[in-house]
């Protein structure tokens, strides 16, 4: 989608997920998840998953403020969403189904791969867009981290210390939204966004770099 689509109110799919747009910045779009809603708890018990239907019912969808955590989609994020018509149907770049066969799938794959993963730990494989992907390049860079697969190592670790504490990731999110609807640079013109993006799609993406572990 481009920029210029999206409005406050209105509903689109990305990564297999529907979303609300909540808010509009210069360069960036808030939203807020809405095909489901993870519960957090510090008790596991307490911890649920909800339906649309279950969340709308609750209030949870109300706002703002909004009870569920909004999420930031930047430039390159924007590219990757769909409007509402073609929803779960969508072929992305990389060959990912998105729908409801694409989530069992992986579920199905998780479940077989819990017990090997329960003795040696899991490899996989991600991608990163070029913004996201040159941020970690300068952390490796920089001595953060020895390579990616430190960086997500760390990273997941954190975000897993954070799940029970749903009030401070939300407030985290919060202060990013509010980050980018903030942003200073001045704003750019509707049709040289609509140009820019007609141009990129109208491109071949180039191909990935891929980073490969040192022989030992």
């Amino acid at each position: 989608m481009k920029h210029g689509e999206f409005e406050v109110g209105a509903t689109f799919w990305c990564g297999g997920r529907e979303w609300r747009c909540t808010d509009i910045g210069r360069r960036t779009i808030v939203a807020i998840r809405i095909d489901s809603v993870d519960v957090g708890s510090n008790a596991p018990d307490l911890r649920r998953t909800l339906s649309r239907r279950e969340a709308e019912a609750e209030g949870w969808f109300n706002g703002p403020p909004y009870a569920v955590a909004a999420v930031v989609f930047d430039e390159d994020a924007i590219m990757e969403c769909v409007p509402p018509h073609l929803g779960r149907g969508v072929m992305t770049e990389h060959g990912d189904i998105f729908g409801e066969e694409n989530r069992r799938k992986a579920a199905a794959k998780a479940a077989r791969l819990r017990e090997q993963a329960e003795a040696g730990g899991l490899r996989f494989e991600a991608y990163l867009p070029p913004a996201l992907a040159l941020w970690l390049l300068d952390q490796v860079e920089r001595g953060v981290f020895i390579d990616p697969s430190e960086a997500v190592f760390v990273m997941l670790g954190e975000q897993r210390e954070l799940e029970p504490h749903a009030d401070l990731r939300e407030e985290l999110l919060r202060r990013s939204c509010q980050q980018a609807i903030d942003d200073p640079r001045p704003a750019i013109p509707h049709d040289e966004v609509v140009e820019r993006i007609e141009k990129q799609l109208a491109e071949p993406r180039p191909q990935p770099a891929v980073w490969r572990r040192d022989p030992a």
